[in-house]
């Protein structure tokens, strides 16, 4: 691999930009140091970010610095000291540093087998705090094949989008040495977020079209769009796409050592989001002051994040959650789309997970129940993503419920639901074209091309009714249609690959 610097200017130089604005791709995940045990000097020490989705460990500790009259105080009699810090701390926390800090739960596979920590707790989900910024002309993800993408690399920017493109079964592929895959969505990396996102409204405004979108973070992402003068438009955010958990993550030694230290935190954050839900308006000013905000932007931020309760907890570590994404969800997708970076394979991060302080603060938390809703306005009409199925049949209309390729087919669709609270589905059915010249001569053109609709749209049927019987979703979430066999795809040698239903994801924004 080309050094650091080098591959820098080349990557400058290729894509004709300040080399500021990017920085250079890392082959591997950064090395995380060597184990040890946090012992606390006075108050425990854990790291967060200027983020609303930390708001329910910040009121229950009254600030930063525990205070006096302080839920954590009171009843835990701990101190506990919140620093404000911009940097990843996963190094920190391994080598015993500090006793915890946050991070989103993609993060785990790379940080490997042998991280020095549990996950004790899911403290939020991101909802609309992340976002797919692109040039007008692009409409779904498929439209980005052949383009560069400004992200962040290692972070859930980087995430986000190798998760889109996986669904919509896209390769991805770091651009370098000037060279794009034609067949590939091609990554750039900039320093954060909000660098990214001024890469591509730099580029917006020069006109260059070097790039065709960023993932960037709120309030960057309406930012961009704002000033683009139509240039550019939000095409995702992750609103109503819960693959953003935030988790909160703690030394392995600390919390053996100090189980009563682990219950306050988890039992901190969820009575920080409780009385942040139940009474925002009385809560709200200790968030303010930690983070030096406004209340109009205190209440924008927080809306921003779904507090998670005990029960949404129980069910994101068990993968019972119905609404949304759970750990093992998460972890695996982000172990598939990370797997270049994963030579040894992908970690097992369910042993990460310690949900003893959760089992055991049953009683106070005995009201909670799930409530993860749709956020925003009326369903989406346009897809985000499609990607083409070819389900097994037993006849032309029978989706054999014996093929491996249908149910996993069947599961990966029934997740994106359960990912996208409000999302839909569109089941298009189609039809190979092996017999229209024949039907054509017997029946006539028009009733041919009606008999071949008729079986595109029964395959797509047959697909909404497998969904709905053996995967519970509501029928109301399954819009089928049919392009009959007027839709082949392009340059394919085995008519027969035409038999296939094509599926779009339309997610509310």
């Amino acid at each position: 691999m080309p050094n650091v610097f080098r591959l820098l200017a080349l990557l400058a130089a290729c894509l004709a930009v300040p080399a500021g604005e990017l920085v250079a791709p890392r082959a591997s995940f950064p090395d995380i140091g060597q184990a040890g045990a946090y012992q606390p000097s006075g108050a425990i020490e854990v790291d967060i970010s200027e983020y609303a989705g930390y708001a329910g460990l910040i009121v229950a500790n009254g600030g930063l610095e525990s205070a006096a009259d302080s839920f954590v105080s009171k009843q835990y009699g701990l101190r506990l000291r919140l620093r404000l810090s911009e940097s990843e701390n996963w190094r920190a926390v391994h080598e015993g540093r500090i006793a915890a800090t946050v991070t989103t739960a993609d993060v785990l596979p790379l940080l490997g087998p042998r991280l020095n920590a549990v996950v004790p707790v899911l403290l939020s989900y991101s909802r609309g705090a992340d976002g797919l910024i692109v040039r007008s002309d692009i409409k779904r993800i498929n439209d980005l094949v052949g383009q560069t993408v400004v992200v962040t690399q290692f972070v859930e920017t980087e995430f986000f989008l190798r998760y889109l493109a996986q669904e919509a079964d896209i390769p991805v592929a770091i651009a370098g040495d000037g060279r794009l895959r034609s067949d590939a969505i091609n990554l750039v990396f900039a320093a954060d977020g909000f660098a990214a996102g001024d890469a591509f409204a730099a580029d917006i405004e020069s006109g260059a079209r070097r790039f065709a979108g960023c993932v960037t973070w709120a309030p960057k992402t309406t930012e961009i769009v704002a000033a683009s003068s139509g240039a550019a438009r939000q095409l995702l955010t992750n609103r109503n796409l819960l693959i953003i958990a935030d988790v909160l993550l703690v030394n392995a030694g600390f919390a053996r050592a100090q189980p009563r230290a682990l219950a306050a935190l988890v039992h901190a954050a969820l009575e920080g989001a409780r009385r942040l839900r139940q009474d925002p308006e009385r809560w709200l000013p200790i968030v303010q002051r930690a983070f030096g905000w406004d209340a109009a932007r205190a209440r924008d931020e927080l809306a921003k994040v779904h507090l998670a309760n005990r029960a949404e907890n129980l069910a994101f570590f068990s993968g019972a959650m119905d609404a949304a994404g759970s750990f093992a969800y998460i972890t695996q997708a982000a172990a598939l789309v990370y797997e270049p970076y994963l030579p040894a394979g992908a970690p097992d991060c369910q042993r990460l997970v310690d949900t003893s302080a959760l089992q055991a603060l049953g009683q106070a938390f005995a009201d909670d129940r799930v409530d993860i809703r749709p956020q925003g306005g009326e369903q989406a009409v346009e897809p985000v993503l499609a990607r083409d199925i070819r389900f097994q049949f037993e006849d032309g209309t029978t989706l054999s419920r014996d093929a491996a390729g249908n149910q996993q087919a069947l599961d990966r669709i029934a997740q994106w639901l359960r990912s996208g609270p409000g999302s839909s589905v569109v089941l298009i059915g189609h039809v190979e074209p092996t017999q229209r010249a024949e039907l054509e001569k017997k029946l006539g053109r028009i009733p041919a091309l009606m008999a071949a609709r008729r079986l595109g749209q029964d395959r797509a049927d047959a697909v909404k009714r497998m969904l709905v019987e053996t995967r519970g979703v509501d029928p109301a979430r399954i819009v089928t249609q049919t392009r009959g066999w007027e839709q082949p795809l392009p340059q394919v040698s085995d008519p027969v690959l035409n038999r296939r239903v094509e599926v779009q994801w339309r997610i509310a924004q």
